[in-house]
C-alpha cells in the first residue's frame, strides 16, 4: 500500500491507500468546505482514509520581470504613405463591392441565372414530353402488332404442312396433266362435237390455272415426259423449254390457238 501526499490551497492531504487517492485524482471525490473528502455521487464520506493538515511550506512568490514597451518610432513620410495606401485600398475595395452589387449581380441574374433556370425548366418539360411521346408511340406499335396478329389470316398452305414431298409432286403432276388435257381437248374433242369450246377456253385462260401450270413446271420440269413436252410445243408452235427453263404459257397464246382452230374447222 502506497502513501500519497497532495498539497493544495494551503493544506496538506495525505492519502493512505491507492483507492482513495485514485477517487480524488479522477474527480469522483473532492473536499468540501470543512475539508472532508466526499464522493460526488452517492452518500457518505471517506475522511477516515485521508489526513488533512495545514501546509507548513513557505509560499514562494516568483517575481515576474517588468517589461517596458517602447512606443513605435514615428516616421512622418512612412506613416503618410501607409495612410494613403490604406485609403486607396479602402476606396478600391468599396468601389469593387459597389460594382459587383449594383452592376455585375443584376447582369448575372438577368442574363445568366434566370435564363439558365428557365432553360433547365424547359429542358425538363421537353424531356418529360419526349418520354410521354415515346411511351405513346411504343404503346401504339404494340397495339398495332397485336391487331395484326389477331387479324392475320390463316395460312392457305396449311394443308401442305401435312403433305409429304411425293404427295406435293403428285398433286402438281395431276394439275399440269389436267391443264394439258384441256389444251389438247380444245381441238380434238371439239372436232368430235363433244367439247364446249367456250367453257374449255375459259378454263385454260383462267389466270390462276395458267399461274399454277407455269409455276409447277418452272420448279420441276421433270413433271412432263419428253414426248408430252414435244406434243405441247408442237401444239403451241414454239418450244415449251429453252435452255432447260420453261417459257411460260400466256393466255394470249391460248386465245390465238383457239381462234386458229376455229378458222380451220370452218
Amino acid at each position: 500500500m502506497s502513501i500519497h501526499v497532495v498539497r493544495k490551497n494551503g493544506f496538506k492531504y495525505t492519502f493512505y491507500d491507492d483507492e482513495t487517492y485514485n477517487l480524488y485524482m479522477s474527480g469522483e471525490a473532492d473536499f468540501d468546505e470543512g475539508q472532508t473528502l466526499r464522493k460526488r455521487r452517492g452518500r457518505g464520506n471517506i475522511c477516515n482514509r485521508v489526513k488533512v493538515e495545514p501546509d507548513d511550506r513557505p509560499i514562494v512568490v516568483q517575481k515576474q520581470p517588468i517589461v517596458i514597451q517602447q512606443p513605435p518610432e514615428y516616421h512622418p513620410v512612412r506613416d503618410a504613405v501607409r495612410e494613403s495606401l490604406a485609403d486607396c485600398l479602402s476606396e478600391v475595395l468599396h468601389m469593387g463591392i459597389d460594382w459587383f452589387v449594383y452592376d455585375e449581380m443584376p447582369y448575372l441574374w438577368n442574363e445568366k441565372i434566370k435564363p439558365g433556370f428557365r432553360q433547365l425548366k424547359e429542358n425538363k418539360k421537353n424531356s418529360k414530353k419526349l418520354i410521354i411521346d415515346q411511351v405513346t408511340e411504343e404503346r401504339a406499335k404494340q397495339e398495332s402488332s397485336t391487331a395484326q396478329l389477331v387479324a392475320k389470316p390463316k395460312s392457305e398452305n396449311k394443308t401442305n404442312n401435312t403433305m409429304t414431298e411425293d404427295e406435293i409432286l403428285d398433286a402438281q403432276r395431276k394439275a399440269v396433266l389436267h391443264y394439258i388435257g384441256l389444251l389438247e381437248n380444245l381441238t380434238k374433242l371439239h372436232n368430235a362435237g363433244v367439247l364446249n369450246r367456250e367453257s374449255t377456253l375459259e378454263q385454260l385462260t383462267n389466270p390462276a390455272a395458267i399461274e399454277q401450270f407455269n409455276q409447277a413446271l418452272s420448279s420441276n420440269p421433270n413433271l412432263l415426259e419428253m414426248t408430252k413436252s414435244n406434243e405441247i410445243s408442237k401444239l403451241l408452235g414454239r418450244d415449251l423449254f429453252q435452255g432447260g427453263e420453261l417459257v411460260p404459257i400466256k393466255a394470249k397464246e391460248i386465245e390465238i390457238l383457239a381462234t386458229n382452230n376455229k378458222q380451220e374447222d370452218m
